[in-house]
């Protein structure tokens, strides 16, 4: 998840971007000015980041527990999910050990935070979609449940979106899945459920589902790959970036890329209010699958 203090502090606003959290009128820049200098200054201090928070603790824990009443092909969320999503590991920051001809265990190098996110099974073959943001200089690790721990795996990076325009990458790895169907269509205001992992104390990490709905849905056509930018009130948090967006029947609506918060400076806290998600262009989807694959099946 991206939580740079300009990443989580921005929203899309018709067709442009806006920080929140900045004074914008000309009456009220100087104060913004001094504010903004502050936070700066305060980000260069150790520990002086700001905090993040989920909204009210009401309004959140409301929306975890309304996953607890919803099925989908008549199984919970949590069962529904197994399989069909991934831990993200940056290989830079732990050695894998096989346990298995499949799957293996995983040691960190050091004892410090870890960067981690979520990846979103899309087809059956072995293909993943996360975003860009989660990826080192290394193809990561992707962890899987498995006897009520982390298994992991080391995956292919088949495509990644240059200077994470879209913030989107295309992974593979060679065993086949659970996957997500495509919804349809992304009709404004529906009720949606996003989905990533977070840190836990055992195992490693857990997964988390909240629901919300779809605020805004703006296309970028002039793109390539071309791709729909998705608003929705789901609040997101640290490790749910390329986790799923999706509907009521457990179709996917798009890739959760980044949180939308607010900034409130008395509090020096970021607020966070939703997320945005990114849905590509799924013609070109499956022609950048059908190339891997002609690849792979190559002697």
């Amino acid at each position: 998840m991206d939580f740079s203090p300009v990443a989580v502090a921005r929203r899309r606003n018709g067709s442009e971007s806006v920080a929140l959290g900045t004074v914008a009128t000309a009456r009220d820049g100087y104060r913004g000015t001094v504010w903004l200098a502050i936070f700066v200054i305060l980000l260069t201090i150790p520990g002086c980041a700001p905090r993040y928070i989920q909204g009210s603790p009401g309004e959140v824990q409301k929306s975890m527990a309304a996953c607890a009443d919803i099925r989908i092909e008549g199984q919970t969320v949590p069962r529904f999910m197994t399989g069909r999503t991934a831990f993200v590991l940056d290989a830079a920051q732990a050695r894998l050990t096989k346990t298995s001809p499949t799957l293996g265990e995983i040691e960190l190098k050091e004892k410090t935070p870890i960067e981690f996110g979520t990846a979103t099974a899309i087809d059956p073959r072995g293909y993943f979609l996360t975003a860009a943001h989660c990826l080192g200089k290394k193809p990561p690790y992707l962890g899987f449940f498995s006897k009520g721990k982390l298994q992991f795996e080391p995956c292919r990076v088949v495509w990644r979106s240059a200077h994470e325009q879209p913030d989107l990458a295309l992974l593979y790895v060679p065993f086949p899945l659970k996957v997500f169907a495509w919804s349809p269509d992304v009709p404004g205001g529906a009720e949606v459920l996003a989905a990533g992992f977070t840190m836990g104390k055992a195992p490693m990490a857990r997964m988390r589902y909240v629901t919300g709905k779809i605020r805004i849905i703006e296309e970028e056509p002039e793109e390539t790959p071309s791709f729909s930018i998705i608003s929705h009130t789901a609040p997101l948090i640290f490790g749910n970036s390329g986790g799923p967006l999706f509907d009521r029947q457990g179709r996917l609506v798009g890739i959760n890329v980044t949180a939308d918060g607010k900034m409130e400076w008395l509090k020096y806290a970021v607020t966070i209010h939703g997320g945005t998600a990114l849905r590509p262009d799924l013609a070109w989807l499956r022609e950048k699958i059908a190339e891997d694959q002609a690849q792979l099946s190559k002697p």
